[in-house]
């Protein structure tokens, strides 16, 4: 495959979610990426042709395996710097998780944030599930 153009990979690095939007498309199954594939993923991405290339990491709601993210993104960008590629990576949220800690993070490793919204205030609320959120939350009081 490496003889191939590849410009960008998504990694889908878990189907759960904290949120059970009415738009959302992604089967929530509770499976979460290993770390081996996300390398292998990585790999084949940096070793095809070209040289600007954009790692994309999603989920269900990414942030749940933030692991996996503090794991994937300084391999990617190591291998990137060895192979004189151009890196982009992004990780798109529904940013009902996000803290500092995570906030930190991607900007230590100029990651760019996408944050998954549904129009306004009044269509973001209307068509998001928020009981499951509120559940998650009260068990981690």
């Amino acid at each position: 495959m490496t003889n191939k153009r590849i410009n960008r990979i998504k990694l889908t690095i878990t189907t759960q979610c904290n949120l059970n939007c009415d738009y959302c498309f992604v089967k929530k199954t509770n499976e979460y990426m290993e770390l081996a594939t996300a390398k292998n993923s990585v790999d084949l991405l940096l070793r095809s042709q070209g040289k600007d290339k954009l790692l994309s990491i999603y989920g269900g709601e990414p942030l749940l395996n933030f692991k996996l993210i503090e794991k994937i993104s300084p391999y990617a960008i190591s291998q990137a710097e060895k192979l004189k590629k151009n890196l982009i990576i992004t990780v798109c949220t529904n940013a009902t998780l996000l803290e500092e800690k995570y906030l930190d993070f991607f900007k230590k490793y100029n990651i760019k944030l996408i944050v998954s919204l549904a129009g306004e205030k009044s269509g973001q609320d209307k068509f998001r599930n928020f009981q499951k959120f509120k559940k998650i939350k009260a068990l981690m009081k």
